[in-house]
């Protein structure tokens, strides 16, 4: 069976708007809370990354182990292929978040992952 890309569903929020809080596309849960920094991970959240700090808001147990097989330290602007190369296929829902329009030629990317658990991934 052929693996395909992680679904990536991408959101642009424009310059001056408050941040919106991000919710698990699976269960419903908010996994992260307007500013971005305050995180309430369910079981689905696989990593989320910000932007504008250049850090790691939260990683998996999974995400890590994944990083370390590949040797992955840093995080890579394309978030489909760094995904890919730690081996998630299209089981993965991630959500890219854009803040667009900030003053200079400056744009934010947010990133948050989450996975289904193993019984509801196809075989």
């Amino acid at each position: 069976m052929k693996t395909t890309d992680p679904q990536i569903f991408r959101l642009n929020i424009p310059h001056g708007c408050r941040r919106l809080p991000i919710h698990c596309p699976i269960c419903g849960q908010i996994a992260a809370i307007n500013d971005a920094r305050v995180f309430a991970p369910c079981q689905h959240l696989v990593c989320s990354y910000i932007e504008a700090d250049g850090s790691w808001g939260y990683l998996s147990p999974d995400f890590v182990a994944r990083m370390r097989e590949v040797d992955l330290r840093v995080h890579t602007p394309d978030n489909v292929a760094m995904l890919r190369d730690l081996g998630y296929d299209d089981n993965l829902l991630a959500i890219e978040v854009s803040y667009t329009g900030m003053p200079g030629p400056r744009r934010y990317l947010d990133l948050y992952a989450f996975r289904p658990p193993i019984e509801f991934q196809p075989l």
